[in-house]
């Protein structure tokens, strides 16, 4: 849901070059897309190797183990904070999957998703899939400023209890070196050089329909604004 928030900006970082191609020689064409693709492997570089991707030691560094009773208490409680205490235990292969397997040989899984009526563990942001929005954000956020904007607006819509939204942001955190406070005022702001971030995280304001989504009572990771 989050991710779709910088589809437009990603669009209109992308529109300028593709006017130039439509008007330039196929060599140029080809070096244009070849150097915009170098950029962005560079990035998706410094992601991965600031989140722990060694491909020399064949595992992802840093990351803690998680077990299958403290994975559980931890869902089953559902306390504020959880976006911290899974970081840095996040990574499916290393981490979670050996929790999971065992949950599933108790007949916990997938239940451990459901424990509170959807309100509101369901999803459980993993390093990869973190990384991979990471990636996207910083390569938008690069494109966006070739062409002379300064912001980029991740919006997550029906967000819940904001979980996706936070895991996100202390990934970006983690990448950029950059001590992230969840509990600031909304938008969350993170500078990347010349370039500002916003995490916006929003669900209805109107309350039967959250509480019909058992989101009503939720305290999130993050702040979270109205939207209608």
């Amino acid at each position: 849901q989050a991710a779709t928030g910088i589809a437009a900006a990603d669009v209109l970082a992308h529109r300028p070059q593709q006017r130039r191609r439509d008007i330039g020689g196929g060599e140029e064409k080809r070096e244009e897309v070849d150097s915009e693709t170098l950029k962005d492997a560079e990035v998706q570089a410094m992601v991965l190797n600031a989140l722990g991707f060694s491909p020399d030691v064949g595992e992802v560094v840093g990351q803690r183990p998680i077990d299958a009773a403290e994975l559980w208490d931890l869902l089953r409680q559902r306390q504020k904070g959880l976006a911290r205490r899974l970081f840095g235990r996040n990574s499916f292969r290393w981490s979670y999957l050996p929790a999971l397997r065992s949950l599933t040989a108790s007949q916990r899984w997938p239940l451990a998703l459901s424990l509170h009526s959807q309100g509101h563990v369901t999803e459980l942001p993993t390093l990869e899939l973190c990384a991979a929005l990471v990636t996207r954000i910083l390569c938008t956020a690069r494109r966006l400023r070739d062409i002379g904007q300064r912001r980029l607006i991740f919006l997550g819509i029906g967000s819940g209890d904001a979980l996706v939204e936070a895991s996100v942001a202390l990934h970006v955190g983690a990448v950029l070196g950059i001590a992230i406070e969840l509990d600031c005022e909304a938008p969350l702001r993170i500078q990347y050089g010349d370039m500002e971030l916003l995490f916006v995280a929003t669900d209805t304001p109107d309350e039967t329909e959250r509480t019909r989504n058992c989101s009503l009572s939720v305290d999130p990771e993050m702040a979270v604004l109205p939207l209608d």
